[in-house]
């Protein structure tokens, strides 16, 4: 519209001398033309300066808020970093509290990246810490690691398994104390994992069976001796927690498992009491309130491990053992009984149905 404003002008200029009403009149049309379009250009202006402003104002939004997550992140890290370097301090509670810093940062959520980006560092600063000899310091290494394996179940299991992927035993404590605690936290991680255990429960099966047969007991090892016997009887408390989380059905290797208790139990072959009891426990665990029919796979192994029971029941010279002994015994003998019944009834119906017809 404001193109036509000098061609009004010129008419103007030539009526306003002959026509004044006309030229009046045409004044009063520019006028009205101009207010109209410089109030329309003032409303476009003002919109599209509000519009930038908000643009403006949510890209300072994004910045600052990215400027403020780098902040987050630089600062967890930084503390991460501070906790890892205490873990390497000389003085116990400083130790300890960087163990318990590391415990906290992994257990939150909200820094998911940060421990993942640094996840070789933590855990490799774990597994150092958790065959230290005081109990404050390797108790919240323990802790630290069972974190770690909630937050990275998958990759921390598999680090876990080949810390115990052992061709030889070695005569260090501290290397043994080590074995000893990542087969407690497996323990621990097994519980927590609840239902769902059943997709690591093969590897876990299999490595704790390897555990509790590689540390073998030489009476002339001392502490050793003592240790190696405690990781050993620790793997098959661990077996018995995974047996009494998952439905028998489920149970990997449940064959092996039988032939391996049922040799773990034999004084004359295992001297250690704590092993023996442990593998007590494991078959309490595999046969109490268990249905029959779940046995039907390994019937074979059920024979024999309860000739052995009954031997060990009334040979062992520890009390406990015997006890745990005559518990499994009962319920193996039960789910015997159920087999027979079971095959009984299956005959009779069968020699019905034969009479019948």
């Amino acid at each position: 519209m404001r193109n036509l404003l000098p061609t009004l002008e010129n008419l103007y200029k030539k009526l306003r001398e002959r026509h004044v009403d006309l030229a009046m009149m045409l004044s009063t049309c520019v006028q009205f033309i101009v207010m109209n379009v410089s109030s329309a250009t003032n409303e476009d202006t003002v919109e599209k300066e509000e519009e930038k402003q908000v643009e403006e104002e949510e890209v300072n939004e994004k910045v600052k808020s990215k400027n403020t997550c780098d902040a987050e992140r630089e600062q967890q890290r930084e503390n991460l970093q501070r906790a890892i370097d205490d873990t390497e301090s000389a003085l116990v509670p400083v130790r300890a509290h960087g163990l318990a810093v590391m415990r906290r940062a992994i257990s939150n959520r909200t820094n998911r990246d940060v421990v993942e980006s640094m996840y070789q560092n933590l855990i490799k600063c774990i597994l150092i810490q958790i065959s230290d000899d005081e109990s404050y310091v390797y108790l919240n290494a323990v802790n630290a690691l069972v974190a770690l394996c909630n937050r990275f179940t998958t990759r921390t299991l598999e680090r876990l398994f080949e810390e115990l992927s052992i061709g030889k035993i070695r005569n260090d404590i501290r290397w043994l104390q080590q074995k000893l605690r990542v087969v407690e936290v497996l323990d621990r991680v097994i519980e927590r994992l609840g239902e769902m255990l059943p997709p690591h429960a093969p590897r876990l099966v299999s490595v704790l069976m390897s555990v509790s047969q590689v540390f073998r007991s030489k009476p002339a090892d001392g502490d050793v001796v003592r240790i190696a016997s405690t990781i050993r009887a620790s793997s098959l408390s661990a077996l018995g927690t995974v047996c009494n989380t998952l439905q028998i059905g489920s149970v990997p290797n449940l064959a092996q498992i039988f032939r391996l208790c049922s040799n773990a139990i034999l004084e004359t072959l295992e001297r250690n009491v704590n092993v023996r009891r442990a593998a007590a426990n494991l078959l309490h665990f595999l046969v109490i309130g268990r249905d029959h029919a779940d046995f039907f796979s390994v019937s074979e192994e059920l024979k024999g491990i309860y000739t052995v029971l009954r031997r060990v029941e009334s040979s062992d010279s520890d009390m406990t053992t015997r006890r745990l002994v005559s518990s499994a015994a009962y319920d193996i003998d039960e789910i015997m009984k159920k087999f027979l019944l079971s095959s009984s009834g299956t005959s009779k119906k069968r020699e019905f149905h034969i009479r019948v017809l």
